[in-house]
């Protein structure tokens, strides 16, 4: 059990490199006072900049990337996987 969690450590670091890239582009996501109920309406914002950040790691790469040697998809690739069309 040890070695799925020292295995698994990898890919939740990785996931956290992606929240605190959203974090760093759109600072307003990260914003406590945004998160008061009923104060605005930060599903859809967190929707959007989740993915803007998706297309600037598209366009720029990101630190997973790097870490796990591979090449971001192109915008096209990426809105074809979700048909974002």
């Amino acid at each position: 059990m040890r070695e799925y969690a020292t295995a698994m450590s990898h890919y939740r670091e990785s996931v956290e490199w992606v929240f605190g890239k959203m974090g760093s582009v759109w600072p307003f996501v990260t914003d406590a006072t945004r998160k008061m109920i009923g104060a605005r309406a930060t599903r859809k914002e967190d929707w959007v900049a989740a993915l803007l950040t998706n297309y600037h790691t598209c366009r720029y790469g990101g630190v997973a990337n790097n870490y796990f040697e591979t090449r971001p998809p192109t915008m096209q690739e990426y809105r074809a996987m979700y048909h974002l069309e």
